[in-house]
């Protein structure tokens, strides 16, 4: 078995490199650690009974043990010491600057199976992507891709189309740094500022950080639960986000999850009238209204109190580019005025609009895992935070915005 797994390991071709072009300059030194692996996997892969079909890839989360047949504990307990081992040193985890790279090993047994025979190709369909709705109105869930991977174009637009159609899309079991972050949603279009900048990703501009654990200038905290409303990311720009992306970083044990409404079907949903009146309606737009100056971060109420700028006139009810749909589209927090209200009659009015089109069927509330990632498609949703979780523990996410166009 063991002759068999070392000619596995050192032959190059039955190792398939994944690499893009900055990493292509490793592979030798990829080798190396992939004979350096062979040595952790041959002290304790002792039982030669079965098959062992296993994906060594250089991240600590993805080593499979495929083994046919009655397992013995003792086998289990070895796999399970070689995630152990894999999880552990650097030079065998988050640490290799070729992390990226993939090397695909299939080590069979002398003794034979017919599951020897299984080909690259076949371990590769087991990872394909795979896209799954989650509600019959809203969410869906993406497997099988890696964003760390630049996208090819036919994975890039079904990706693109499920976010649209389905208006939340969670990609699950990712791995990444605030900059593979940010290099993977660059594929999906012009990224843009976050307009609070007090608080980013180290050394990355485009990755602003949410955490229970921020502090505005005051010295209290940045974000409070009571502050939280269904809201659609910076309505106060010329051109919005089409995107919000949320990568989860750290979280707590339980709750601290984030509703996304579509509003597309809650506006369908609307008695004819209904949508005839706010079909003709607009928003003034600042960073903060001034019905919530009260109950304000301080730091953006100061910001907008500096500001000169005129509100940013939108549509309460917007178009969808690629569709060609309506939906409701506004941030409550930060709407001074509907068409023909002062700004307290604003906050009432769109607070009774959320409590009429809002239900349940158009809701989903995402329960976060480490190593989700999830898209919003701004044009059509509306999202928010929740805060039913223990403050002591910590909720850290990544988000990034995705610039739009202007509504219409």
């Amino acid at each position: 078995m063991f002759e068999m797994m070392m000619r596995a390991v050192l032959n190059p071709e039955m190792i398939e490199l994944s690499a893009n072009p900055r990493q292509m300059g490793h592979v030798d030194d990829l080798k190396t650690e992939i004979r350096e692996m062979a040595q952790v996997i041959r002290g304790w892969v002792e039982d030669q009974k079965f098959v062992f079909s296993m994906w060594v890839i250089f991240i600590p989360s993805f080593v499979r043990e495929g083994a046919t047949g009655s397992v013995q504990g003792e086998y289990k307990s070895n796999c399970q010491n070689l995630k152990t081992h894999i999880q552990g040193p650097a030079e065998f985890g988050r640490n290799l600057p070729y992390r990226r790279a993939a090397a695909k090993l299939i080590i069979e047994s002398k003794a034979g199976h017919p599951g020897r025979n299984r080909s690259m190709s076949a371990l590769a369909e087991e990872q394909s992507m795979r896209i799954t709705k989650i509600k019959a109105h809203v969410g869906a869930e993406v497997t099988g891709v890696d964003l760390r991977y630049p996208l090819d174009d036919s994975t890039r637009q079904q990706i693109y189309d499920a976010l649209v159609e389905n208006v939340a899309l969670v990609i699950r079991n990712q791995d990444l740094t605030a900059t593979d972050y940010r290099v993977a949603m660059e594929q999906f279009g012009e990224l843009m500022e976050d307009q609070n900048r007090l608080y980013l990703a180290e050394g990355e501009p485009l990755v602003s950080v949410l955490s229970n654990r921020l502090k505005a200038s005051d010295g209290q905290l940045a974000k409070i639960g009571a502050n939280a409303t269904w809201h659609t990311d910076h309505t106060n720009q010329e051109r919005p986000p089409k995107f919000t992306c949320l990568y989860a970083v750290e979280l707590p044990d339980s709750g601290g999850g984030t509703s996304v409404c579509n509003t597309r079907a809650a506006y369908e949903a609307l008695p004819t009238e209904k949508r005839a009146q706010l079909d003709g309606m607009k928003t003034e737009n600042t960073l903060i209204s001034s019905a919530r100056f009260n109950i304000a971060n301080p730091d953006i109420l100061a910001a907008q109190k500096a500001s000169t700028k005129p509100p940013m006139v939108h549509p309460l009810v917007r178009t969808h580019p690629d569709t060609g749909t309506k939906a409701i589209w506004f941030h409550k927090s930060k709407t001074e005025t509907v068409t023909g209200l002062n700004a307290p009659d604003t906050q009432n009015f769109l607070e009774g609009l959320l409590e009429t089109a809002i239900r349940p069927e158009f809701e989903y509330l995402h329960e976060w895992k480490l190593g989700d990632m999830l898209m919003i498609d701004n044009r059509a949703a509306m999202h928010k935070a929740g805060h039913d979780y223990d403050h002591n523990q910590h909720r850290h996410l990544y988000r990034i915005l995705v610039r739009g166009d202007r509504p219409v």
